[in-house]
């Protein structure tokens, strides 16, 4: 099946037939196709759409081979960016939740409100990968912001705890889950954490 899926990709890009046989190859996550994905990637010249696709896909699998090809296509702006950081977890945690908090930092911060909107609401991208492959990243990524920017980081928090709300909220069995839970009892250890900071600074206002 796994062949037949691949046979298909490639020869239907860039149509629409390759773009749902990638889905299943990038939901299956299986090594050997990842590395052969990974060679076509890289035959493939320029950023064309489908090369764009298929590192994102890479990504999604956790192909550690391929991280090279997603810190280029990082650099090069191409993509869903989000997306492709929060999948980083899989090939490099600790690379991944600093140049996270990098993009919170500087998004949550921006001066242009699309752009802070747009990262806002990909925090819940965040945090649905992380809690899949390492809850406690969830808390060292809000951390992390947080000590690069006290008011994204703030901003973030709410955002990903809001997300893990809704989430549970839709998910009932999450709730049972010792790793979300601890997640969301940590999230309000540092809500709890930031309150007399965020009074303080009204006070000096």
């Amino acid at each position: 099946m796994r062949e037949v899926l691949m046979e298909d990709f490639v020869s239907a890009l860039p149509g629409r037939t390759g773009w749902i046989a990638l889905a299943a190859l990038a939901d299956d996550a299986d090594p050997v196709v990842a590395a052969q994905l990974d060679s076509v990637a890289r035959s493939v010249e320029g950023r064309s759409q489908s090369r764009v696709a298929m590192v994102e896909a890479l990504a999604q699998m956790g192909y550690r081979a391929s991280l090279d090809l997603c810190l280029e296509l990082l650099r090069t702006g191409l993509g869903d960016r989000s997306r492709l950081l929060a999948n980083l977890i899989q090939m490099d945690p600790e690379l991944s939740v600093e140049m996270a908090a990098q993009y919170f930092a500087a998004g949550l911060d921006s001066h242009e409100e699309s752009r802070r909107r747009w990262t806002k609401n990909s925090a819940a991208e965040f945090l649905w990968v992380y809690s899949r492959v390492s809850p406690d990243r969830v808390i060292q990524l809000v951390r992390k912001t947080l000590k690069a920017s006290a008011s994204a980081g703030r901003v973030l928090l709410s955002a990903i705890s809001e997300a893990s709300a809704v989430w549970a909220k839709r998910n009932p069995d999450l709730v049972r889950d010792g790793a979300v839970a601890s997640v969301q009892r940590q999230l309000q250890e540092i809500e709890a954490e930031q309150a007399p900071d965020v009074r303080n600074s009204c006070v000096s206002d």
